[in-house]
Formats: structure tokens, sequence, C-alpha cells
């Protein structure tokens, strides 16, 4: 492996199976030799754990929701992402600052406010867009948490599709199908990029 690791993280509306994706793709590279770093967000740090606490109200205000995201992202790459990548490791993270960008926006915040209170936050090396349609994420979703409805994620998933034009290292990826189509899907887009990028499997170097 090269001397520094990537970053892979994984975005889309709830219920378009972002856990379990993450989760297939930390054990595909783990069997095939890579030293691989998950994690998700909000993180388990000590912001991050206040803000799934926070979250649990309906009555949150979202400018605080992008404020207290965009704190924890701060802590969790300097305390984890960061180092990870200077470790050679590759980073598979379940949600990122995208996820914000969605969010809050579709809940009225300015974009523009939301990408610069990130300036401290790089874009991922790759990032991959699980497509889903809204009536089908709110089909799978069973916390009833504030955002699965399908008309607020309509408006999220159209957020999504535009950020993926405007921002690099984008790759959209149907979540329609059976769960085990979209694993191999994405693990194919994951080697070909790793493969492309200086990192092939290493049981190939």
């Amino acid at each position: 492996m090269g001397e520094k690791g990537k970053f892979i993280a994984l975005e889309g509306i709830d219920g378009s199976g972002k856990s379990a994706h993450a989760g297939f793709i930390t054990d595909y590279l783990r069997r095939r030799g890579y030293t691989v770093f998950y994690t998700e967000e909000p993180s388990r740090g000590r912001i991050g754990r206040l803000l799934r606490e926070y979250l649990k109200d309906e009555s949150t205000l979202s400018l605080a929701d992008a404020f207290l995201f965009a704190a924890d992202r701060a802590e969790h790459l300097q305390h984890e992402i960061m180092p990870a990548i200077k470790e050679g490791k590759i980073v598979v993270c379940e949600r990122y600052k995208f996820s914000s960008f969605a969010y809050q926006s579709v809940q009225g915040q300015d974009i523009k406010m939301l990408k610069d209170i990130h300036f401290f936050a790089p874009d991922p090396d790759l990032t991959i867009l699980l497509d889903l349609e809204p009536k089908a994420g709110v089909e799978r979703c069973s916390r009833g948490e504030k955002f699965e409805t399908e008309d607020f994620l309509t408006k999220v998933r159209d957020a999504y599709l535009d950020l993926a034009k405007e921002f690099p290292n984008f790759h959209i990826v149907d979540a329609t199908p059976d769960k085990m189509t979209v694993k191999d899907n994405v693990i194919k887009v994951v080697q070909d990029f790793l493969d492309n990028n200086g990192h092939p499997r290493p049981d190939q170097e």
C-alpha cells in the first residue's frame, strides 16, 4: 500500500442502505489484505454522542443541527479520519459533509453558508451516492425519525443529485435492486477506484 490512504464516503437518503454497504465494503477490503478504518457520522466522539441525543427531538432547529454536525465533523476529521489516512489506511465513512449540505439545505439553510462552515473538510477521494426513490426509502425505514417522509426525502435526493454534478469523485450507484446486486456494483466501484489510484489489491502487487 502507498504511504497515504484513501477516503471513501457513502451518501444517500434514509433507507438507501448506507450502513449495510459500508459494512460490505469494509469486510471485502479487509479480506483482501487492506487496512481499513470504518467510521460513521454522527461520530462516536463527545459531540457526536450529543448530536445523536439531540436529533431524537423533532423540534430541533435546523441551524443548530448544521453547526453541531460541522463541529462533530471537525473533531472526527482531526482525531480519527485524517490520522487513519496518514497511516495509509482506507477510510470508509458512512455519511459525511454532503449529508449536511443536502439535509440542512432542504430544511431551509443557505447552501453557501453550509459549505463555508465546512472550510476545514476535504473532499473524499471517492463518494458513493446510493440513489433510491424516496418512496422505497421510506418503506425501508423503521425508525420513524423526523427526516423519514417521502416529500422531504424527495427534496434531499434532488439535492444529492445536484451535489453529484458539482463535486468531483462522485459515483452514483442505483440502490433499487436487491441488496446483493447493489453490493456487487458498489464493490466493483471501490475496487476499480483503488486499482486506478495507487492501491491495487495487496495480494496482486
